[in-house]
């Protein structure tokens, strides 16, 4: 190692000949220095050997020294302001690409986060620090060896920096890599509903318990989708998919993969479709090394995609029931990420399932299936995931946390029979012909509100077409400030689960306080906005909140690629379709964004435009006789008996809310119920109304009235 009057006498050959050179002469000199005070109070670092020579003191400061570095090195790491209680405060750092030097305590950097500079010569980016310079350099160049002479500290720092030896030992510490798990998931609206959400917070649970630093990537399967990833995995070393879907067998025996399409419903890929997608005679899926086939009956699909190249498949032999299912999956993916084989875990995951308290649940273990064990004892999730590799280029996929994360309302309980206007209304927003403004219409009571929080919920679903961006709005007055608050705390709550920082409000703070004051006055007084003075502009005194909406759904609409928004309003007030101001509110954001997309739920159709973007209108009409009598029988609180029917009973067809008989399985017991009360007259006299149903249902009580008194009442009403 060389001595600092060697590390001087090679500093004016202009640089040293080895970085190892430059690093010990400098840690020689900041070893030695020696702190001074000046008169002044302001704290200066002087070097005792090898220092160039001092300034006059009646000599002019020179200029503050550029901050030498290499392009792509931004600020220094690890750098902290000087606190004025002396404690160490590190300003001299060792950078990665073997450069060194001093930055200024203000640590401030430019809106990309690197720090303000330009390019210089011989491959140099130097810093010059515009906005709060605190420190300067002085006898530094990008010509000699970089040397500490005088390092001056601004007003605002009352203590000098601290150098130590770590600065130039301390190791890099490095992340682990992120492993990629994916999830694609078949849940259509003419098929038994999965519930998603449970399998995907089990799974994700489950990685996270384990601590194994795995990514789940949540989508909706559908022909495109599965496609495009098992083809993006052609280039990877690795790829771990779980399928959760329904299989189909249709009467000539032919099985098939249940797959959803744009609008949601099912789209069968048969044996041999899927066997041309996967491409079986090139043996595509030799890079998926690992597919959880979650289907019921999928012992025969499994072999196809084994067939294909994929080396390892889990599959269901028969049918399963959903919590055997989650359990089954909770223990298999916890067993992969501590670290054990795949083979391993599968036997596990038998295991626990195996000893479930329940022994209809326990005796289900036997039903997974596991192809391809050869070579399973040795597999492990590094493995099977392609370590640190990602599929970025799939804009259909969610991050699970950020979806499990996602605020909804909760779901109606008992909704049922709305499937094809749940269609209908995706048909409107997602067909060649897109629209962007629907309304819902129906008498009160009819479903409207419970029927748009459950499109919300399916529109919304990872991989579906409003992926993870949608809010609801409900209206209970005619309140034009009240409706425009509440759409900002609903875009609000959008930009914070897509991740984007609003811009602050407009700079008239006169008018946003006088919207303010407004809003309070409506709120204190029990009046509307249109019982203000009549020299009040309502649109006017909400310029600054409306410009703050349509930015920010822009923004929203910029972060998310241009990915639609759905805004659902539960207009039970009637103010769309009454109030102009209120239909001009919505048609600015309409207006001035591309992909926000408008569900108004309505007592009234809405012929009125909301600005240049016309409604279309769908209205809802009561249930179907089979859904109108299972509700019913969902909302009773006690069994019925002979006295409820007009006609002697058949068998056993008792149900409703009490308890069924022992001796016959509940799912008959509604079945022949709901066949039984077709042509009542009580279900008649409903007429399919969900609000009705629910009223009169919670009339048959024990000891109550009988359903055909239930009827008689209701036609002496109606009557």
């Amino acid at each position: 190692m060389p001595s600092p009057g060697e590390a001087t006498e090679s500093k004016s050959r202009g640089r040293f000949k080895r970085p190892a050179q430059l690093f010990e002469g400098l840690k020689a000199k900041v070893s030695e220095a020696v702190w001074k005070q000046k008169a002044r109070g302001t704290p200066i670092v002087s070097i005792a050997k090898g220092s160039g020579p001092r300034p006059a003191a009646d000599e002019a400061p020179k200029p503050p020294r550029p901050y030498v570095t290499r392009p792509g090195m931004g600020s220094p790491p690890g750098y902290r302001e000087p606190w004025h209680d002396g404690s160490p405060s590190p300003a001299i750092q060792r950078h990665r690409t073997g450069c060194c030097g001093v930055r200024p305590s203000s640590g401030r950097s430019g809106r990309s986060g690197h720090s303000y500079g330009s390019e210089g010569s011989e491959g140099l980016a130097v810093y010059m620090p515009k906005d709060v310079p605190q420190f300067y350099l002085e006898g530094m160049s990008h010509d000699s060896t970089p040397t500490v002479t005088d390092c001056r500290a601004s007003s605002s720092c009352s203590s000098p920096p601290v150098y130590h030896d770590y600065f130039f030992t301390s190791p890099v510490r490095r992340e682990p890599p992120l492993r990629q798990v994916y999830y694609l998931y078949a849940s259509p609206l003419d098929q038994p509903p999965i519930d998603v959400r449970s399998e995907v917070e089990t799974i994700h649970d489950a990685f996270a318990e384990s601590g194994s630093h795995v990514q789940l990537n949540v989508g909706v399967a559908t022909v495109e989708s599965l496609t495009k990833l098992l083809t993006l995995a052609r280039s990877q070393r690795g790829l771990a998919l779980h399928l959760s879907a329904h299989a189909y067998r249709s009467e000539k025996g032919d099985v098939g993969l249940v797959l959803e399409d744009a609008k949601g419903f099912s789209h069968v890929l048969w044996k041999k479709n899927l066997e041309e997608i996967l491409g079986m005679r090139d043996r595509h899926l030799q890079n998926t090394s690992l597919l959880f086939l979650s289907t019921c009956w999928s012992q025969e699909l499994a072999q196809v995609f084994v067939e294909c190249g994929c080396p390892h498949v889990v599959s269901l032999r028969t049918r399963v029931h959903d919590i055997a299912a989650r359990r089954f999956s909770q223990q298999f993916y916890l067993s992969l990420g501590v670290g054990e084989s795949l083979l391993a875990s599968w036997q596990a995951a038998r295991t626990c399932l195996r000893n479930h308290p329940e022994s209809e649940i326990g005796d289900q273990s036997e039903h997974f299936i596991l192809f391809g064990q050869h070579a399973a004892d040795k597999a492990t999730l590094q493995q099977l995931c392609g370590e640190g590799e990602s599929a970025e280029g799939l804009r259909m996929l969610e991050d699970a946390a950020q979806f499990l994360e996602v605020k909804m309302p909760p779901r109606p309980e008992h909704f049922l029979g709305r499937m094809q206007s749940i269609h209908e209304v995706m048909h409107h927003f997602s067909g060649h012909q897109s629209r962007r403004a629907c309304a819902l219409w129906g008498p009160e009571g009819i479903g409207k509100s419970a029927l748009g929080v459950e499109f919300l919920h399916f529109a919304a679903a990872p991989g579906r077409h409003f992926s993870c961006c949608a809010g609801r709005v409900h209206i209970e007055a005619m309140d034009l400030v009240g409706i425009a608050n509440a759409v900002n705390e609903e875009l609000e709550s959008l930009a914070v689960q897509s991740q984007v920082c609003l811009r602050p409000g407009s700079s008239d703070s006169r008018s946003s306080l006088c919207s303010t004051a407004l809003s309070a006055r409506s709120a204190e007084s029990s009046i509307s906005i249109y019982e203000a003075p009549s020299d009040l502009d309502a649109m006017t005194l909400l310029l600054p909140l409306r410009q703050r909406l349509r930015r920010g759904f822009q923004q929203i609409e910029r972060a998310r690629r241009r990915a639609p928004t759905l805004l659902v309003v539960d207009d039970e007030a009637g103010a769309v379709a009454a109030d102009k101001d209120v239909r001009k509110l919505f048609g600015e954001l309409l207006e001035h964004t591309c992909q926000l997309h408008i569900l108004i739920l309505s007592r009234a159709p809405i012929y009125h435009s909301l600005g240049p973007t016309k409604v279309v209108n769908v209205p809802l009409s009561g249930l179907k006789e089979p859904d109108a009598a299972k509700l019913f029988l969902q909302r009773i609180h006690r069994m019925l008996d002979d006295g409820d029917f007009p006609d002697p009973i058949v068998g056993n067809a008792d149900a409703g809310g009490g308890e069924p008989a022992p001796s016959v399985p509940q799912r008959k017991l509604m079945e022949s119920t709901i066949l039984r009360l077709k042509g009542h007259p009580l279900l008649h006299c409903l007429g399919g109304h969900p609000g009705k149903i629910r009223e009169v249902a919670s009339q048959v009580t024990p000891n109550g009235p009988s359903l055909m008194d239930l009827a008689e009442g209701m036609v002496v009403d109606n009557g």
